[in-house]
């Protein structure tokens, strides 16, 4: 039987590097003859990481892309003769071509407020068992009374993720979101729904698993309902939680003190050469502008 395993996981290996092989020559066509429209670092990404194109061939090969006894499930072969090759082509240039449009790979700390680092209240914690990054995120302290600001916010978005996925690779990530201040009155539905889809489109296998504790008994059936709506893959991602159930989903090494757990939470993420949103944007707002946003910037981070 041994045996037999085996070979059959060499033939599904045979054919996901075929597929590897025919859509990296697909993708050298592109590169040598639309050259301008692609950044150089993604452009060697996907010539020497096999995760960048693997990625796109859906939920059901991730894990075929993590050590043998790492995988939570198994390829199988009549499964690898469906994958569309030009269709994980088209997403793929899509993807880098929305990088290099949106500047992505040139971006840099010091180009955003150091307000938005603040807001974003996200520390990485460290790699559980699995090698899946964990971050814990407070999500409530960005509000749709932010509206003028979200070209900005969205940029800061699309940096923040691309940092995010290189540094959890393959592995991808665990995220665990509290959502203590969350209300119907401040959460921007909009928001959230343009950073599942860039999650979905442009960084697929990034997030593994999105922990959400602390939703307020309003707030609770409503993202439920949400998620009704929602893929088969995304629900199953998402676990909505009582805080004292943490533990049962992540050790509690990982788990700040605050949330019930052992660790020491650091610092959040403060670049040291960011300056404040007057500075950086005090031009594009007006005076009336700043004064609001300087009265929920107060209220926000005395909380």
């Amino acid at each position: 039987m041994m045996a037999s395993y085996d070979c059959e996981e060499n033939d599904r290996n045979r054919l996901v590097q075929n597929h590897l092989e025919r859509i990296r020559g697909l993708l050298e066509i592109e590169f040598r003859n639309e050259t301008d429209k692609y950044h150089p670092i993604d452009i060697e990404r996907i010539r020497n990481d096999d995760w960048q194109i693997i990625r796109y061939f859906g939920p059901n090969f991730i894990q075929q892309s993590l050590p043998k006894q790492r995988r939570e499930s198994k390829l199988s072969q009549r499964s690898s003769k469906r994958i569309n090759i030009e269709e994980i082509f088209q997403k793929i240039i899509n993807t880098l071509r929305w990088k290099r449009m949106n500047g992505i790979n040139d971006m840099q700390d010091k180009d955003f407020p150091r307000e938005f680092f603040l807001i974003n209240n996200l520390e990485i914690l460290g790699r559980d068992p699995d090698d899946n990054t964990l971050i814990v995120w407070t999500c409530s302290r960005y509000t749709k009374e932010f509206a003028d600001l979200k070209f900005f916010i969205k940029q800061f978005a699309h940096y923040e993720m691309n940092r995010l996925d290189s540094i959890a690779g393959r592995f991808g990530c665990k995220l665990i979101t509290d959502a203590q201040h969350s209300t119907l009155l401040n959460i921007d539905i909009e928001m959230n729904q343009y950073s599942n889809w860039i999650l979905e489109t442009h960084f697929p296998g990034f997030l593994r698993q999105n922990i959400l504790f602390n939703l307020s008994s309003l707030l609770g059936p409503i993202v439920k309902l949400i998620l009704n709506f929602m893929d088969e893959n995304t629900r199953q991602m998402v676990r909505i939680i009582h805080r004292r159930q943490l533990s049962n989903f992540i050790d509690k090494r990982f788990i700040p003190k605050e949330l019930g757990g052992e660790r020491t939470r650091n610092s959040i993420r403060l670049p040291e050469e960011c300056r404040s949103y007057k500075e950086i944007l005090g031009e594009r707002l007006s005076s009336e502008q700043i004064s609001r946003y300087d009265a929920l910037l107060q209220k926000i981070f005395s909380k």
